[in-house]
């Protein structure tokens, strides 16, 4: 997700919020568009009930 007016200089990954000039990663959200936030091992449960893991910087959902 790109916020407005969001500066974009290389490419945004799955999952990842973005915004500010240049666009930093800012967090990461769900497919419902809810800010996920990871635990200590790196695993994230959304109010939605999808799951996500964190490896290496990449979100993938479980």
């Amino acid at each position: 997700m790109v916020g407005a007016g969001a500066v974009v200089s290389r490419d945004v990954l799955d999952y990842e919020l973005v915004y500010g000039n240049p666009a930093k990663c800012r967090g990461h959200i769900c497919r419902c568009a809810q800010k996920l936030d990871f635990d200590s091992s790196g695993l994230s449960l959304c109010s939605c009930g999808l799951r996500y893991h964190l490896e290496n910087g990449k979100v993938c959902p479980s």
